[in-house]
């Protein structure tokens, strides 16, 4: 717990819990339920890299894996069997030449593609999880991350463990990042040859035995909480959260997750300690809440507001160690979001600027300063860094395309 800045009283105090959770039920074999997008927005290449994508994957399940594949643009049709099951070789031969048979067309419901992939997951694999792979762009009914979540959120079992697939250069990361935002993976995929190496990473995601729906009740005095919709927490991993109490601490809390066996409720004490870095504490809450401001399409004042408080480097502010005081804001441009997931960026993964991110590309690409110059992204009109990271603009930008998106 942090005590209020002098500056910002009424802000309360920040508050950050830990606690560990029931080890989850380990599993022989994965769940999934692959959602192809197949409307008018995904080209014919990218339709390839789908199938492509598609067919690794289940090169590498087996009979203990279950699995089902839904194509989606206006409705969801079965790709191959209409039901979830074992992954032997009849399955991946219906599969296959259902695959063969696609083509783009249509708009794109992303909210009803989402649950009826969800409605065909089992009640006892918690762990099993949605997989969509497509652009990301929903242009018919829920078209945003907040209507899809509710819509999730209301069936019966709850909001699944969702995953994406970004499939292109001008995929929604927005979306897709907002959705699977502590619930699952999110990868990328240019064209068919990066089908095999996202399939491997998936599937070790998904091996992960994990609770889902995992949420906390930290009580009428502790509000802004961050996670703020439930989350699935892999085994041995601990779930924390972060809020602001603006009376006394909370002496319970209410932890619910999902496992196996159901739904679970657990009221647990708590030890209230004073933090020894009340600043960090600060800017953990803050971080969270700049990129739930982010993600959700508030605009960047509200996040830049929150981000001088704490101080945050985003691109819209900085941190000054030298000089007159004055900050020159870079051309809007140059500047990139990292929506990464998973939190693998040598940055963060929220936010992150350009000038940072070349002045990484030693570290990422091992190659010396020399062999960099003249190749600083924004250093002409249509030039970019080719060691820029692959997870912040997938390689359209290394072939030199533009890739910028508000």
């Amino acid at each position: 717990m942090a005590e209020p800045i002098p500056e910002d009283p009424e802000a309360g105090s920040a508050v950050m819990l830990r606690a560990e959770l029931p080890p989850a039920d380990v599993s022989d074999g994965v769940t999934l339920a692959l959602v192809v997008d197949t409307s008018g927005s995904v080209e014919p290449a990218l339709l390839d890299a789908e199938r492509a994508l598609v067919e690794a994957l289940l090169s590498g399940l087996g009979a203990r894996d279950r699995a089902v594949v839904l194509s989606a643009d206006q409705s969801a049709r079965p790709v191959g069997p209409d039901k979830l099951g074992p992954v032997d070789d009849a399955r991946r031969k219906e599969i296959s030449a259902a695959l063969s048979r696609l083509s783009s067309g249509g708009a794109t419901d992303l909210g009803r593609a989402l649950e009826a992939a969800a409605d065909l997951l089992p009640a006892d694999a918690p762990a099993g999880m949605v997989v969509y792979v497509g652009d990301g762009w929903a242009t018919l009914g829920d078209s945003t991350p907040q209507a899809i979540a509710g819509r999730l959120s209301r069936r019966e079992a709850g909001a699944p463990r969702l995953g994406a697939i970004a499939v292109g250069p001008l995929a929604n990361r927005r979306m897709l990042s907002a959705l699977t935002r502590g619930s699952g993976p999110l990868f990328e995929i240019a064209d068919s040859e990066d089908a095999a190496r996202v399939a491997v990473e998936l599937m070790s995601d998904a091996l992960r035995p994990a609770l889902a729906s995992v949420e906390v009740d930290l009580g009428a005095e502790v509000d802004q909480v961050y996670p703020r919709t439930p989350r699935a927490i892999p085994a041995g991993e601990t779930l924390t959260a972060v809020g602001r109490v603006r009376g006394e601490a909370p002496k319970f809390v209410t932890i619910r997750y999902r496992d196996a066996r159901g739904l679970h409720e657990e009221r647990r004490p708590v030890d209230v300690l004073r933090a020894d870095d009340e600043p960090d504490l600060r800017r953990r809450w803050a971080s969270e809440r700049v990129e739930e401001i982010v993600l959700s399409g508030k605009g960047r004042e509200a996040a830049t507001d929150v981000a001088l408080k704490a101080g945050l480097v985003t691109p819209w502010t900085a941190l000054n160690v030298a000089g007159s005081g004055e900050y020159i804001a870079r051309a809007f441009e140059t500047r990139v979001l990292d929506l990464a997931s998973d939190g693998g960026s040598l940055v963060g993964p929220v936010l992150a600027t350009a000038a940072i991110s070349a002045a990484l590309c030693p570290l990422l690409t091992k190659k010396a300063p020399a062999q960099l110059a003249g190749r600083r992204f924004g250093a002409g009109r249509g030039t970019h860094s080719r060691c820029w990271p692959r997870r912040l603009f997938g390689r359209a930008a290394i072939r030199g395309q533009r890739y910028v998106r508000n």
